[in-house]
């Protein structure tokens, strides 16, 4: 009797079927392949036509370079690629499609068609391929490229069966042509769906008008170009100011080297840039091309693309955050309160009147700018008694611009003029973001203020939490936590940060538990929660007077502020209304 063979060498059918599997997981992952394809081919035209969400058609139609007759034959086979000859150039890839299989796996689980024709040839070649019986003839066709896939996992059951309904298929595509439209604003990107139009952008050297054209126009005029480069990145494209930010991620978009990709650690060091300026947990739109060299990333790590590699990952995350933190401290966050929408302008252009007027009360009986300070009674309006003939000087920052400060609403924002029309100042979240600022710098500097302890506390640690706190002493030290070694396995606190209030046993406690599982930036993130809710509590709270002179001093120590236009919690400090929605409101538009 013959030994039982457990162990056999699959067929071709079946090894291609396997490899379609891996590669074409749904329609938008087709979509996906074909798109980089007509890119790599130099395409500034890429057309999309679906049925049915791509479930019974997709055609990809590109006016690239196109292919010969014996590449065109060659592409469909396993292998099969122009984009590698080597070992070596899988280690410095700079093209989309390399993998030689995208092809090759659609043909396995489709009805596949190939039309395609070089500048140079009269006549065009075009495969059809379908259980792996493949027909090649020659063609009319325009140059480029046009691939028709037909029924996608016909021969797949198991596969098919899997795909959601039609609705959630055409989302996942559009989503696809979407971010390569943002990414790409070079190529025009059209996408129908049963001959409806989805998605129909026009070649642009400029990327804002594809995010006006996708986004919408209210978008578009909160967008900041950002262009930085350093020894190991250079990174371009746009990001939204904090006040358009969003409850999901569907409209971050990233591209390491052209390609689209999906990075958890790009996408925190995008939001660590944002550090204090989102509202609790809103997420940032942005769309980045970020750029490494060849041999920094390896983009061979997943069948599908979606995932990179980087290896000095922490040095570029770094340099994000601090290219996506230069770009919003030096860009103007003004909250715009809207009015009204429409198209009307301003007739007249203002500039601030150095001249006498009125203005809301100002409760400051010493300043010798207040003229004319006869009470009057209250009328009951909102605002808080309304005073004549305060003159006030224009103070210049840099910021803001020449301002002049007009009072208080209800005690707790403060009115003010600039050339742009009324600023509108929160003075809690003003001062918080002045306090928070000032703690931040002295945390930077090593200089942050400590309280020496009375009694210094003592405290018994286990073998490993000792090796822990002596590893991490002089982080701490520098967060102002001063601490030495008290006998075998026990430290000494000595002194605590001025922001912990109450030092307590328990507290350091807690900070060890911090520690087991932190490193030092997550040290740091803990000092920076405690400053963000002591900023808030020594700030000037609302309900409170303020004279002349502290506000002044308020808006312009704000304005020093790296970032003045939120406080700490990502809630506005000021809000601009401008000349142009005031006049709209009194009618005063042509």
């Amino acid at each position: 009797m013959g030994e039982v063979r457990r162990i056999i060498i699959l067929e071709d059918d079946v090894i291609n079927k396997i490899a379609a599997g891996e590669v074409v997981e749904n329609p938008s992952s087709v979509v996906k392949e074909l798109i980089e394809n007509s890119i790599d081919a130099e395409s500034d035209k890429i057309e999309v036509k679906l049925s049915e969400g791509g479930k019974s058609l997709i055609q990809v139609k590109d006016n690239g370079n196109g292919m010969n007759k014996i590449d065109a034959g060659l592409s469909i086979m396993r292998h099969a690629t122009s984009k590698i000859t080597n070992e070596k150039d899988l280690f410095a890839i700079n093209t989309l499609g390399f993998r030689g299989e995208a092809l090759a796996s659609i043909c396995a689980v489709s009805r596949f068609k190939i039309m395609t024709r070089q500048k140079e040839e009269i006549k065009g070649t075009e495969i059809f391929v379908e259980n792996n019986d493949v027909k090649i003839k020659d063609c009319g066709a325009e140059k480029g490229t046009v691939i028709i896939v037909k029924d996608l996992f016909y021969n797949v059951p198991a596969r098919k069966k899997f795909l959601r309904s039609i609705e959630h298929e055409l989302s996942a595509i559009s989503d696809v042509v979407t971010r390569y439209a943002l990414a790409y604003p070079n190529v025009s990107f059209k996408l129908t769906n049963n001959n409806k139009t989805i998605l129909n952008t026009v070649r642009t050297k400029k990327g804002i008008n594809t995010i006006q054209a996708i986004y919408g126009q209210e978008t578009a005029k909160n967008i900041l170009e950002i262009k930085d480069e350093d020894e190991l990145i250079k990174i371009e494209g746009y990001i939204g100011k904090p006040s358009i930010a969003r409850n999901d991620k569907l409209r971050q978009t990233i591209f390491v080297n052209g390609r689209y990709v999906k990075s958890k650690e790009i996408s925190d060091a995008v939001k660590e840039g944002y550090r204090s300026l989102l509202f609790l947990e809103r997420e940032p739109i942005f769309i980045l091309r970020i750029t490494v060299d060849l041999d920094k990333i390896d983009v061979n790590v997943h069948p599908r693309k979606e995932i990179v590699k980087i290896s000095n990952i922490k040095q570029i995350s770094e340099s994000i955050s601090t290219a996506i933190k230069k770009i919003l401290s030096e860009s103007n966050l003004f909250v715009e309160a809207n009015l009204e929408t429409g198209n009307a302008r301003p007739q007249h252009s203002y500039s601030i009147s150095k001249d006498s007027q009125a203005t809301l009360e100002i409760n400051d009986d010493n300043d010798s700018s207040i003229v004319g300070r006869e009470e009057i009674k209250e009328t009951g309006s909102v605002f808080d008694n309304l005073k004549e003939n305060i003159v006030q000087k224009e103070i210049e920052t840099k910021h803001i611009g020449p301002f002049r400060i007009l009072g208080q609403i209800s005690k707790t924002y403060i009115l003010a003029e600039n050339a742009q029309g009324l600023l509108i100042v929160d003075q809690h979240a003003a001062e918080e973001r002045v306090n928070y600022e000032d703690l931040m710098k002295q945390l930077k500097d090593k200089a942050i203020k400590k309280q020496k302890l009375l009694k210094p506390i003592i405290l018994e640690l286990s073998p490993s939490e000792f090796e822990m706190i002596i590893k991490f002493r002089e982080e701490l030290g520098n967060s102002g936590f001063e601490i030495d070694e008290y006998g075998k396995d026990n430290i000494v606190v000595r002194s605590m940060p001025f922001i912990f209030e109450r030092p307590s046993k328990s507290l350091v406690s807690e900070l060890i538990d911090e520690l087991r599982e932190l490193n030092k930036g997550k040290i740091e993130r803990e000092i920076e929660e405690r400053i963000i809710r002591f900023s808030c509590r020594k700030s000037i709270k609302a309900g409170e007077d303020m004279t002349i002179k502290e506000i002044s001093e308020l808006i312009k120590e704000l304005d020093k502020c790296e970032l003045p236009f939120t406080c700490p919690h990502g809630r506005p400090t000021i809000i601009q209304l401008s000349i142009s929605d005031i006049e709209k409101k009194f009618k005063r538009t042509g």
